[in-house]
């Protein structure tokens, strides 16, 4: 007569197999969640950027000088207060916009934007766009 059923030793086997693969699971779920944050926060601060560079761009070349003094923080973008949503607002953000003369009527802007990323550590981006009278 054939035995019915699984030995105990068959059970624990395909529990420890079970086992192992939820826990691998898990790690990639984990690993998604935190790149997934990554992502948000880069799209965020590359969102920004775009919208400080076109609002530099729609500055006359004379003005620019002006309205975006060498080295001072960014508050507000066309008028609007840098706040954004939850979802484009960053940790601690500071936008900084630099520029310089390259030569006569050429005019280098590099805006940054730094924040402080949801594990603590400090992140930068930058774009850079050249002006011409």
């Amino acid at each position: 007569m054939g035995q019915r059923g699984w030995s105990l030793v068959e059970v624990m086997v395909a529990v420890a197999v079970l086992a192992i693969g939820l826990l691998a699971l898990l790690g990639s779920m984990a690993y998604a969640v935190r790149l997934s944050r990554v992502t948000r926060e880069i799209n965020a601060a590359n969102f920004t950027l775009v919208s400080v560079m076109e609002d530099i761009a729609g500055t006359p070349y004379d003005d620019i000088e002006e309205e975006f003094p060498n080295g001072q923080e960014v508050t507000e973008i066309g008028g609007i207060e840098i706040t954004g949503s939850d979802y484009y607002k960053l940790q601690d953000q500071v936008v900084i916009v630099n520029h310089r003369q390259m030569e006569e009527g050429i005019l280098e802007v590099r805006a940054t934007i730094t924040w402080r990323t949801g594990t603590g550590r400090d992140q930068s981006m930058s774009l850079t766009t050249v002006r011409t009278r």
